[in-house]
């Protein structure tokens, strides 16, 4: 990881939310639909694409609940907050 770099960012929680829950209902459908695509190694391009920028929101969560100190139910979507 040598190309790793701090950087200050404005985010919009909540917009976050909602778009981390519409790529992981995409996901989720691509995979329902049997609409994945595959690399010639037999890996699933859009998966590890999709799993990236999952992965990336919930990173930036995480910093913000954990570093920050904000709370969670600012930060994540909740399973009992309303979809």
């Amino acid at each position: 990881m040598a190309n790793v770099h701090n950087i200050e960012i404005t985010v919009d929680l909540d917009q976050m939310k909602e778009q981390k829950i519409a790529l992981l209902h995409v996901q989720e459908h691509l995979k329902e639909v049997g609409a994945e695509v595959f690399d010639e190694d037999g890996n699933n391009v859009q998966t590890g694409c999709l799993d990236g920028i999952v992965n990336l929101i919930d990173g930036i969560q995480d910093y913000a609940a954990d570093t920050l100190g904000l709370d969670e139910k600012i930060v994540f979507k909740l399973s009992n907050d309303k979809e």
